[in-house]
């Protein structure tokens, strides 16, 4: 019954591909017997059995009418285009694997010319010397300085770390971010043990105080110390509460 219902679905799917050949024809290929399936299946017919080995592989042995039908060349040919295709993929996998590995081994090379120039241009720093730091921008105030000068205390890694009068800075900087000092401004001994902030540091170090300005909005005349101003001792200015009267001026 199976091999029946499968004989019916195979000659329904190899039907459209045998219009080419004459009725007549063809009745005679199949009363002789004949193997020659070219004649039976002229064009599309390598179509048709290959959609049929792969919709019906136990069918792919025999003929309409139950007998051996020989697939001596279509076999071979379906196995060799799988072959060649999965040679195809595999060659196609190697270079691009080949491709990564010779990616990845310049990006290396690339990397040690960019450290090799570097290590030439900038000399390391020993600890103790007086180096010049510059401020980062968020850090800077309105008037101050570009520049911070400090002193090694450590080098981790290619890392330095910088004292100044106030403690050891919290960050590390790298050896492109400082230049060396030809005098001595500051010592090892006069750094405290504490850290601090490089922003607090830059703000202590500056005529005009930290980044952004001090002001205060108070509404009463600022007569008591919830006048930010008053708090820090400083006088009020313009800024300070929309330019109304007040008694700390």
């Amino acid at each position: 019954m199976l091999q029946r219902l499968l004989r019916k679905k195979f000659c329904q799917t190899t039907t459209k591909s045998s219009k080419q050949v004459p009725t007549r024809r063809r009745r005679k290929l199949q009363e002789d017997n004949s193997t020659r399936y070219a004649d039976l299946r002229p064009v599309s017919f390598m179509d048709s059995i290959e959609s049929g080995v792969e919709k019906f592989p136990e069918f792919a042995n025999q003929r309409s009418n139950g007998a051996d039908f020989q697939l001596g060349i279509v076999g071979p040919i379906l196995g060799v285009q799988k072959d060649e295709e999965q040679a195809e993929i595999d060659c196609l996998h190697d270079s691009i694997m080949m491709e990564r590995h010779g990616a990845h081994s310049a990006q290396e090379n690339q990397a040690r010319k960019v450290l090799h120039a570097s290590e030439q241009r900038f000399t390391p720093i020993d600890v103790g010397q007086n180096v010049l730091m510059p401020i980062p921008c968020v850090d800077r105030p309105k008037i101050g300085p570009r520049n911070l000068l400090g002193i090694i205390t450590a080098v981790t890694d290619g890392f330095y770390s910088i004292g100044r009068q106030n403690g050891h800075l919290r960050q590390t900087f790298t050896r492109n971010q400082l230049a060396p000092c030809g005098a001595e401004f500051f010592s090892i001994n006069s750094i405290p043990d504490g850290e601090t902030s490089l922003r607090t540091v830059v703000g202590a170090s500056s005529i005009s105080g930290s980044q952004g300005h001090a002001h205060c909005l108070c509404l009463s005349g600022c007569t008591t110390n919830r006048c930010a101003s008053r708090k820090k001792s400083l006088l009020c200015n313009s800024r300070c509460h929309h330019a109304r009267t007040s008694t700390n001026k």
